[in-house]
């Protein structure tokens, strides 16, 4: 099976983002709770057969499971754009670290690594009362700087 072509998986991708927008609002809240009333006040009619109760098990796994895919097929792009959108702000930023570019390529202990040299930087600056608008990078240039010096 090959990939689909750019019609299909726009199409995909809008329905994907429809459906996940729709189960997010209220009227989708609405009807599920509509139809698990209905389940109820069906119940004892059908004395909650076993059938009955099959019926709710099988259709609300089908739904579980599709819902699971577009929920992440839709994060996935979200995320996709929000880092697109940070890594063209670190790149025009004059004295932003560029290291930081596409981060999210790097392994977890990489990144783990720089948060721990982040939270290390800013607890110094809380100390240093430095002003918050001074960029964290010029204070590890200066610092980086520094050490070379001596």
């Amino acid at each position: 099976m090959g990939h689909p072509n750019k019609k299909t998986t726009r199409m995909l991708e809008s329905l994907a983002g429809r459906c996940v927008k729709w189960a997010g609002s209220q009227w989708a809240l609405e009807v599920v709770l509509s139809l698990i009333a209905i389940w109820l006040f069906v119940g004892p009619f059908v004395k909650f057969s076993t059938d009955w109760q099959m019926v709710l098990d099988t259709t609300s796994a089908v739904i579980t499971l599709v819902m699971v895919f577009l929920l992440v097929r839709t994060q996935a792009k979200d995320t996709l754009v929000i880092q697109t959108k940070l890594n063209e702000i670190i790149a025009v930023l004059q004295g932003a670290n560029n290291q930081l570019i596409s981060i999210e390529n790097l392994s977890e202990a990489a990144i783990l690594e720089l948060s721990k040299r982040y939270e290390t930087i800013a607890t110094k600056l809380l100390k240093e009362d430095a002003p918050s608008t001074e960029s964290i990078v010029s204070h590890e240039i200066a610092a980086e700087k520094e050490k070379r010096r001596t």
